[in-house]
């Protein structure tokens, strides 16, 4: 098995997660990752990618709109609040949910302009390349490191993706 297509099925459960949770469309998962969408298509289809992502939006789009409910109902609580203690109950309540909230959004933009800028960067190298300028070598090794990156930044700020 050549070591592009080992690569893409050890990438399948981050690819998975982009296009299910993080609603990625598989143009832009096969170009960040500088992969053949056919065989992304054809597991999307396969494994009905598409009825999961439907069921996984339908969850998702409740968790920002209960997490603020959450924040309301503790902010009504701090006015009739009685005693230190329990203002400081109902404060870090606060601050606990408002860092969930500010957690949801945190990694998976960072996730997304990493593989925005790899992605770029690897069609900068491609046509390096064709200068004659460097070696061959040196930009198929640089590009072998930038996929190897994109790899570990899915591990990394890809939440509840085990490697």
């Amino acid at each position: 098995m050549s070591q592009k297509k080992q690569s893409i099925k050890q990438l399948k459960p981050y690819i998975k997660k982009l296009y299910i949770e993080d609603g990625w469309d598989v143009p832009g998962i096969a170009a960040a990752l500088n992969r053949n969408a056919k065989t992304i298509y054809n597991w999307v289809k396969a494994e009905n990618w598409e009825q999961l992502r439907e069921e996984s939006n339908k969850k998702s789009a409740k968790t920002p709109e209960i997490l603020t409910k959450a924040l309301e109902e503790q902010i009504e609580k701090l006015s009739s609040a009685g005693g230190a203690e329990a203002v400081a109950q109902i404060a870090d309540s606060i601050s606990k949910i408002s860092k969930t909230i500010k957690s949801l959004y945190k990694d998976q933009d960072r996730l997304g302009s990493i593989l925005f800028v790899t992605s770029d960067f690897g069609k900068f190298i491609r046509e390096e390349a064709k200068s004659g300028l460097l070696p061959d070598d040196f930009f198929t090794s640089l590009r072998n490191l930038l996929d190897r990156y994109q790899e570990y930044a899915l591990k990394t700020y890809s939440p509840g993706i085990k490697g």
